[in-house]
């Protein structure tokens, strides 16, 4: 009887297995089946659309000759290709050095005539700290290390007026014309210095001679660009020449102000009213 138990255990086992078999033989045909079915959609889809593809070129007329789009495409891509290589880091930065090579010939003459300490040395913009450097003998000097605030203030005017003379020079689309106030303030901090000067009462000094020619820079510069960049400056300087005086606009002296005395009051009688 345990041998009888124990062959038909084996068989049930052997039936289990063939089951299993069976089973996972049946899902592996359901998923066949599956991928078919996906792919007869697929075929039908894509029949479908070569379909319609093929309708509308059939409605589409017939073009010429289509060398001349041939030839607009070729040169619309040659166009491409010549601003990608224009536009490559490697041309960029070319284009940056040769531009800040004739901005920094342009310092280096005006620092000369303006006199500037380290005027000797080769000057150049820093464009990563936005400063001016002049490379020195024993290594740069930043504007920071060149000097009192005269230096400061004609390293900052002949930058800005080299930036602008490129600027101009070469078209570009930056607007005309600087705004400065009291550029003299460093040399002549009291407006009755200057009123000593006007009435002869005092010579004409070093510092009024500095002064004089930073003046004369900014109309050179001025009259360099041919009137297509305007220099708009504010201060109390009065120099007694006369390319200096047909550039003076106003006069504010002597109750004569830039903004009028009865706009004041006539602002204080609209608070007092309100």
């Amino acid at each position: 009887m345990q041998a009888v138990v124990t062959s038909l255990e084996a068989r049930e086992e052997d039936l289990k297995s063939r089951l299993r078999g069976n089973r996972d033989r049946l899902e592996a045909i359901q998923r066949e089946n599956a991928r078919l079915q996906d792919y007869r959609d697929f075929s039908v889809r894509r029949a479908h659309i070569l379909g319609r593809i093929s309708l509308y070129l059939e409605s589409v007329p017939q073009l010429e000759d289509g060398s001349e789009i041939q030839r607009n495409l070729a040169e619309l891509q040659s166009q491409v290709n010549a601003l990608r290589d224009e536009l490559s880091d490697e041309t960029v930065q070319e284009r940056v050095h040769s531009a800040l090579a004739h901005i920094s010939r342009n310092m280096n003459e005006w620092a000369t005539d303006l006199q500037l300490e380290h005027a000797e040395f080769p000057l150049r913009l820093d464009l990563k700290r936005l400063t001016v450097v002049a490379d020195g003998v024993d290594g740069p000097i930043p504007m920071e290390r060149m000097g009192s605030a005269e230096n400061w203030v004609g390293y900052h005017l002949i930058a800005h007026f080299a930036l602008h003379n490129w600027f101009v020079t070469r078209q570009r689309p930056v607007p005309r014309f600087v705004f400065i106030d009291q550029p003299s303030q460093v040399y002549f901090p009291e407006d009755e210095d200057w009123q000593r000067q006007e009435n002869g009462t005092s010579g004409i000094g070093e510092d009024r001679q500095k002064v004089e020619r930073m003046y004369k820079l900014a109309y050179d510069v001025s009259q360099r660009l041919g009137g297509q960049f305007q220099i708009i400056i504010t201060d109390h300087v009065n120099i007694n020449q006369e390319w200096f005086q047909d550039c003076v606009v106003e006069r504010w002296r002597e109750g004569r102000k830039l903004i009028p005395s009865e706009w004041d009051a006539k602002s204080n009688e609209s608070l007092s009213e309100e």
